[in-house]
């Protein structure tokens, strides 16, 4: 899970918050703090559900970019966060954007197939 400095607020790591804004289709700059505040939620989220570390996702994604093993020496950075991950990043900070209670009174809502789940079981670690 993404780790923050003990003396600063969390901040965005993987994805930025132009990305966000563009996912959620936001020109305004007013809700900012909020939306970076979603996009947090939504990287720690995502990379919670794979139960792997930051830095497991980001050698998975230089490898698959790749195809080979990362070299000795070579540490990934979040540029080779794998792709799909931060997709679902954007469309889960975008959800919590459009929803922002728990509840919806009066609208049936059924998930969309092949969306969230599709993109990070691949990368969900089954067994320690």
């Amino acid at each position: 899970m993404p780790e923050s400095n003990n003396n600063q607020n969390p901040t965005l790591q993987i994805v930025t918050l132009d990305e966000l804004k563009t996912q959620m289709r936001v020109e305004e700059s007013i809700e900012d703090s909020l939306i970076t505040q979603y996009g947090i939620a939504a990287e720690r989220q995502i990379i919670g559900d794979t139960r792997r570390s930051l830095d497991e996702l980001c050698v998975m994604g230089y490898m698959e970019y790749h195809g080979t093993e990362v070299p000795e020496g070579i540490t990934p950075g979040v540029a080779w966060f794998p792709s799909p991950l931060k997709v679902a990043i954007l469309m889960f900070a975008a959800n919590l954007y459009r929803n922002r209670e728990p509840v919806a009174a009066g609208v049936t809502v059924q998930a969309i197939p092949y969306t969230l789940e599709v993109m990070v079981k691949p990368y969900v670690k089954l067994a320690e």
